[in-house]
């Protein structure tokens, strides 16, 4: 079995299979409706990764709390200010990056987090945004933040235009922390800069196919859903150096990176079996979400990313998500789930396999090697991080 969907050559069935004389979403959501799914326990596969939870996690729930407050009283939106506080911001932060090199630098991290579900809500909640079902408006809003994300990565303050919206200004510090971290912003700014502008980008993909009458392909669906996830933007915090943000206020080299103080050069990044490790990580984290749950519907049904937020999903008559584009092509959800399953198992082999290579390839440089080993580590936390804190906030999601 692939490791990816587009590999496993289901993409180019037709996902508008469905009849033409009605609508295909409310066909396709008829039909998942009372399946029964049996769901095996996928945490087996991730057991041996490592997982924990920041020390700080505490005070650093004061300072989500305090900052979620201050957001959300910009927009008067007290559903959205309900959400936010609810989702237990803090454990995602603490244990995605439970090696964050200082609190200072898990504030910042913080601010990420909050951001990207927040902006995220007003692009695709129809419960929280009025622009969901307005392309002008939704497009307004992307290029707006794409603008003043660029901008505030500027080291030109004469280039910022004034930006009042709360969810879009709400980055801002963020832009500010890297900038003041990072010695090399072309190369270390420039891939952070580039994976949020790829965000924002296939942001823009998703509405354009939930506005229109057909559903995207599989394949379609893999490639905008690589982007909305926002798990490189993530991954790509993992990188970034980090001077003014040393623990005890101690101020470190130029070559350690932003949450954990390492330094993986340009050539390093680019390397076959390092693309491998970001591409397998986003796969296990936006596909895992097959776990056991409640019925939907009457209906046992799955969790983790994409499995872990369907059920809400198709409550809210929601299926451009992979496990019901799956069940279509494939003719069952529990077809849908067990490919699924088999995309996760494959992705944490090739996972492994691309670490086992590229640490035996630089294993006589001992400086380099930790920090592939510290990198590849991250990503493991990434994984066991959102899988366990989606046990608790899916619902929310």
């Amino acid at each position: 079995m692939a490791t990816a969907i587009k590999e496993a050559k289901v993409t180019s069935l037709n996902t508008q299979s469905v009849s033409s004389t009605v609508d295909p979403r409310e066909q396709l959501l008829s039909n998942i409706r009372g399946s029964q799914v049996v769901i095996p326990d996928l945490q087996t596969m991730i057991s041996h990764w490592p997982q924990r939870t920041h020390p700080d996690v505490e005070k650093l729930d004061e300072f989500i709390q305090e900052t979620i407050t201050s957001i959300s009283s910009g927009v008067h939106n007290t559903a959205r200010l309900r959400k936010l506080k609810e989702m237990n911001l803090a454990a995602f932060v603490a244990s995605w990056w439970p090696y964050a090199i200082s609190y200072e630098a898990l504030e910042t991290l913080a601010l990420l987090a909050i951001w990207l579900f927040a902006w995220d809500d007003e692009t695709d909640s129809a419960e929280l945004s009025t622009i969901v079902n307005d392309w002008d408006k939704g497009s307004m809003f992307r290029q707006r933040t794409a603008d003043f994300i660029q901008q505030s990565l500027s080291r030109n303050p004469k280039s910022m235009r004034t930006e009042t919206n709360p969810l879009i200004t709400c980055a801002g510090p963020i832009g500010d922390a890297l900038l003041k971290s990072c010695s090399d912003p072309l190369g270390q700014v420039g891939t952070f800069l580039k994976e949020v502008l790829f965000f924002i980008k296939m942001c823009g993909e998703e509405q354009r196919f939930q506005l229109a009458h057909r559903l995207p392909t599989v394949e379609e669906y893999t490639q905008y859903r690589s982007g909305t996830g926002a798990i490189r933007i993530c991954l790509a915090t993992i990188e970034y150096i980090s001077r003014v943000h040393a623990t005890l206020g101690m101020e470190l080299s130029k070559s350690h990176r932003y949450a954990w103080g390492i330094s993986l050069s340009q050539e390093l990044l680019d390397d076959d079996d390092m693309r491998q490790i970001w591409r397998h990580t986003d796969l296990i984290i936006y596909v895992y979400a097959i776990h056991s749950r409640h019925n939907l519907q009457g209906a046992d049904i799955i969790r983790t990313n994409d499995m872990l937020s369907m059920k809400k999903e198709v409550e809210q008559s929601q299926v451009d998500s992979l496990i019901p584009l799956l069940s279509l092509q494939l003719g069952s959800v529990q077809a849908a789930v067990n490919y699924a399953v088999e995309i996760v198992h494959s992705s944490v082999l090739r996972f492994e396999a691309a670490e086992k290579r590229i640490l035996q390839r630089y294993s006589s440089m001992s400086e380099i090697c930790e920090d592939i080993r510290k990198f590849i580590d991250g990503c493991k936390y990434a994984a066991t991080a959102n899988l366990n804190w989606r046990y608790v906030a899916v619902d929310l999601l």
